[in-house]
C-alpha cells in the first residue's frame, strides 16, 4: 500500500512540474533540477511533449547545479571538478604506484575493485576531515599529491 501512496505522490509531483514548464511556455527559460539526468529528461520530455517544442529549459542534477555555479568561484582559486569517475582513476593510480606499499591492501592490489572501494572511502574521510595513519593514511597521502 505505501508503494501506491508514494507512486500517487511522484506521479502528483511530476504533473505539477510539467504544468509549472507549460506556464513557462516552449520558449520560456527554466532550470529543471531533479536526482538524475534521466528524470530531469523525462519531466521536460513530457512537458516539450503537450507543447509540441521547448527551449531554454535546462536540466541538471543537483551535484551537477552545484558544480556550475562553483565553477568560476573555483576557477579563481586555481581549482577543478573532479567527477567520481576521475576520483576512481586517481585512486586507480595511486595504487599502481604504491604496489608493493600498500600494506594490507597489497593482496588485492591486482583487483578491479580496490581503486573504487578506495575511491569511496577517500571521499568519505576527506568529507568528514578525518586523517588516518597507516596504510590508509598513505593511500590518502598519495592521492592527495596526485591532485
Amino acid at each position: 500500500m505505501r508503494e501506491l501512496v508514494t507512486s500517487a505522490a511522484a506521479s502528483a509531483r511530476l504533473d505539477l512540474a510539467r504544468a509549472w514548464l507549460r506556464e513557462r511556455g516552449p520558449a520560456g527559460r527554466a532550470l529543471v533540477v531533479a536526482g538524475t539526468q534521466e528524470a530531469a529528461a523525462e519531466v521536460v520530455r513530457a512537458a516539450a511533449a503537450d507543447s509540441g517544442a521547448a527551449f531554454g529549459w535546462q536540466r541538471f542534477t543537483l551535484g551537477r547545479l552545484a558544480a556550475v555555479i562553483a565553477a568560476e568561484a573555483m576557477a579563481e582559486r586555481g581549482l577543478s571538478p573532479l567527477s567520481p569517475l576521475g576520483v576512481e582513476a586517481v585512486c586507480a593510480r595511486v595504487v599502481h604506484q604504491l604496489r608493493g606499499r600498500l600494506g594490507k591492501f597489497d593482496p588485492v592490489a591486482t583487483q578491479p575493485g580496490l581503486p573504487r572501494a578506495l575511491s569511496r572511502t577517500i571521499q568519505e574521510l576527506r568529507l568528514a576531515g578525518a586523517r588516518p595513519g597507516g596504510d590508509l593514511g598513505r593511500v590518502l597521502g598519495a592521492h592527495e599529491t596526485e591532485l
